[in-house]
């Protein structure tokens, strides 16, 4: 394969990579509002938190293939990948459990564009707050799905 040929694929591939990040933390937001509804979304979170796991995966792959492949590089630098690959896999699960700190080790890490857009995705999460505790309403017993499922009973039953 030519070099132009990979030139034009690579784009393609991160915007696929992309698209399946946005879809999983899509998911994720949908299972976190139908859980709290007085909540606000936390689809770009759950994004930056899902695109940490991955790439720290894909370090932390890439780090041991350089290892077993006995590639010649700087073992210092090798380790250095590894624990950083880590380190983020740790950050990566904790933004995804909407922990603040997470969230703005990523914003650091991250393009200058981003320090902007989680400074004020920050500040209208209240439940990022430090001090903000957290509890949800009680949740009635005769929700939609659970009227639903007695219905289908009934016609079962009759």
């Amino acid at each position: 394969m030519e070099i132009y040929n990979l030139i034009m694929i690579y784009p393609l591939i991160l915007i696929f990579i992309h698209l399946v990040i946005f879809f999983i933390a899509k998911s994720l937001n949908k299972r976190h509002l139908w859980n709290y509804p007085e909540y606000k979304s936390y689809t770009w979170g759950y994004f930056q938190g899902i695109g940490a796991l991955f790439y720290s995966v894909i370090g932390f792959i890439s780090g041991f293939l350089i290892i077993f492949l006995e590639i010649d590089a700087p073992t210092n630098q090798i380790l250095f990948q590894l624990a950083f690959s880590t380190f983020f896999l740790f950050v990566g699960f904790s933004a995804c459990s909407k922990q603040k700190w997470a969230l703005v080790l990523i914003t650091i890490f991250n393009v200058p564009l981003f320090w902007i857009i989680n400074y004020f995705y920050i500040k209208k999460r209240p439940y990022l707050a430090k001090n903000y505790h957290h509890r949800s309403l009680p949740k009635s017993e005769n929700k939609v799905n659970d009227q639903l499922l007695n219905e289908k009973n009934e016609e079962r039953s009759d």
